[in-house]
Parts: C-alpha cells; sequence; structure tokens
C-alpha cells in the first residue's frame, strides 16, 4: 500500500501550495518541505535537505521567468548576494551532515520562530539605526506596470549577511530567502516587492549550487523532485501575479503564521525525539 504522505497525487498538490506561496514572499518553500519530509515521511535530514534544494531550484526559477517579465528584479545586487552566497552553502552542506535529527529539528524550529516574530512585528521606516546599511550603491530602475523605484543599500554588508544565508540555506534546506526578504526591506529599505522578486533569482543561484552537491551524494528524492518541482514550477507563474494585486502587510502577516505553525510543530518533534 503506497503512503499517502508520498502519493504522487499528494507530492503534486504540495507542489502547488509550495510554488504559489513560495513565489508570493520571495521565498522558495524550504520551510513548508522540510518538516514535511522530515516528520510525515521520516526521511533523513540528509534526503529532506537535498531533495527541498532541488524543488526550490524549480520553484524559484519559474519565479524569475515570471517576475523578470514584470522587471522587477534588481539583477546588480541579486547577483553579488548570490554570489556571496556560494561558499556559505558549501559548509552549510558539511555542517548538515554531523548535526543529529533532534538538534537538527529544535534548531531549525527556533530559526523559523524567530523570522516569523520579525516578519511579522517588525516595520520597514526611516530609523536612525538603520541609515548606515541604507548608505551606498543607488539604485534607480522602473518595473514593467511603470513604477519607479530609487533606493540605496551598502552592498558590502548584504553580501557578507548573504554568505550566512548560504549557510542557512546549504544546512537547512530552506534556500534562506524566509530570512532574506525581511533583511532587504528592513534594513536596507528595498521596496517589497523588489525584494522579493531579487530574493527568488538569489534563490536560484544559492539552491542551485547546494542541490548540485547533495545529488552527487545521493541525497536527492527523484520521484519527490519530479512531482513537486513540476507542480511548483507551474504554481508559481500564478503566484507571481497574484503578489503584484496583493499588500506587503497582508503577505507579511500570512507568511509570520505559516512560519510560527511550522516552527511549534518542528520544535516539539525535536524534543519529544
Amino acid at each position: 500500500m503506497v503512503d499517502l504522505f508520498a502519493h504522487p497525487a499528494t507530492l503534486v498538490a504540495l507542489g502547488l501550495i509550495i510554488g504559489f506561496v513560495g513565489s508570493l514572499v520571495g521565498v522558495g518553500g524550504g520551510f513548508l518541505m522540510v518538516p514535511y519530509f522530515t516528520l510525515l515521511l521520516g526521511w533523513s535530514p540528509a534526503t529532506a535537505v537535498g531533495t527541498s534544494l532541488a524543488v526550490i531550484v524549480a520553484n524559484a526559477s519559474s519565479g524569475v521567468l515570471g517576475f523578470a517579465r514584470q522587471r522587477r528584479i534588481d539583477f546588480l545586487v541579486g547577483t553579488i548576494l548570490g554570489i556571496a552566497t556560494i561558499p556559505g552553502a558549501v559548509l552549510g552542506k558539511l555542517a548538515n551532515a554531523h548535526l543529529p535529527s533532534a538538534g537538527f529539528k529544535v534548531i531549525f524550529g527556533v530559526m523559523v520562530a524567530v523570522a516569523a516574530l520579525v516578519t511579522a512585528l517588525f516595520r520597514a521606516g526611516n530609523r536612525p539605526g538603520l541609515a548606515w546599511f541604507r548608505r551606498g550603491r543607488q539604485r534607480r530602475f522602473s518595473d514593467a506596470f511603470g513604477e519607479t523605484y530609487d533606493y540605496s543599500l551598502n552592498l558590502w554588508s548584504a553580501a557578507a549577511a548573504s554568505v550566512f544565508m548560504g549557510f542557512v540555506s546549504g544546512l537547512f534546506g530552506v534556500g534562506g530567502g524566509f530570512i532574506h526578504v525581511p533583511l532587504l526591506i528592513l534594513l536596507y529599505g528595498m521596496p517589497a516587492h523588489v525584494a522579493m522578486a531579487t530574493s527568488h533569482y538569489v534563490l536560484v543561484i544559492t539552491t542551485g549550487v547546494g542541490a548540485v552537491e547533495y545529488a552527487i551524494t545521493r541525497h536527492v528524492n527523484v520521484s519527490a523532485f519530479v512531482w513537486m518541482g513540476g507542480a511548483a514550477f507551474l504554481a508559481a507563474q500564478l503566484g507571481v501575479r497574484t503578489a503584484a494585486r496583493l499588500s506587503g502587510r497582508f503577505l507579511r502577516l500570512a507568511l509570520a503564521a505559516v512560519l510560527l505553525a511550522v516552527a511549534g510543530l518542528m520544535i516539539f518533534e525535536g524534543i519529544r525525539t
């Protein structure tokens, strides 16, 4: 009898959700996939992370195509941040092999909970403490809808932070978008729609490197990747279109609620193990 949680129809349904939700808020969906793989399918952390990264590549690639048509991706900033994540992603992959399953779940849950609280409680604003992060490379461009974006950011510090994001991606299989997006908006003053679109571009670079590493060591479940990755690729196009019509506050609160639920479940399972 085929396990319901591993059935192709279930994986397709989950892929559709991940593709749609992930493209709404600029994240890859790893925060949903890793708990699903470890808690419901009983996979090892390495296989859960490797398969999650592979699906995120499909999801983020589709999102990039959609956001590129909307001309909302800052390719200069995204390329620099994406390259900066690569060494971190390699180190994260190495660390994953030495992290116990229980510890993996607890640490992952705590990180997701912190990200959820930051996303829900903080707002981007002209706060003096954030001025240094917004001082540096000037960026100005218009999207396909005629809206002009004018902002500046300290690229060196953003690149340094991206090394950590890469480590998180390689260690937990989450892409790092759920941290990258709030960081770009709150600290660096990047417009929300640009941050979400650029995050997708960074995700392709970061998770691409990580997915290849895990695939080489045979820690990618090919069947799950095919079903979920294909569904996520298609659903991401709908998410990109929907994101253009929703307020940033609504998306931020919805993401925070999902992250808190996942964090609580992961911490509970980690402590119980």
